[in-house]
Formats: C-alpha cells, sequence, structure tokens
C-alpha cells in the first residue's frame, strides 16, 4: 500500500513539471470586448475608448480590446 502511494505521489509530482513543458498553445493576440451604452461623444464614451487603446499600447499589442458602443440600447441592465 505504501509503495502504491509512493507510486502515485512521483506519478503526480512529475506531471506537475512535465505538463507545462509540453509547450501548450497559448494565443499570439487576446482579443476581449467592451460594450457600452454612453453615446462614443460622451465623455465616458470618450475615456472608455482611449482606455482600450491604452491596454493595446502597454500589453504590446497582446491584448487587443474592441470598444462597441450600441445607441439603442437605453440601460445598463440591456447590456447584460
Amino acid at each position: 500500500m505504501k509503495r502504491t502511494l509512493t507510486v502515485i505521489g512521483a506519478l503526480l509530482l512529475l506531471s506537475a513539471f512535465v505538463f507545462p513543458l509540453m509547450g501548450w498553445a497559448e494565443p499570439d493576440v487576446v482579443t476581449l470586448t467592451y460594450s457600452d451604452f454612453f453615446p462614443a461623444t460622451h465623455v465616458n464614451g470618450k475615456m472608455a475608448a482611449a482606455w482600450c487603446k491604452e491596454v493595446e499600447k502597454r500589453t504590446n499589442g497582446k491584448v487587443k480590446i474592441t470598444y462597441e458602443v450600441d445607441p439603442s440600447v437605453k440601460t445598463k441592465f440591456e447590456l447584460f
């Protein structure tokens, strides 16, 4: 019984080091969507668009945020 637990423990420990080294594919660019109910001309809409560009700049283009303004949305609860 003790030997079985030792073998299982060794396999778990080995897998903890081997699986991360297998090179699981990570996306080159992560694309997110940011939706807002403020019009694009409103100060909050302008700040949100600037924030999206700043995130892309600070992550060297690895995170891109698509900023969407939907003028047909009347309340913030319709976004969800």
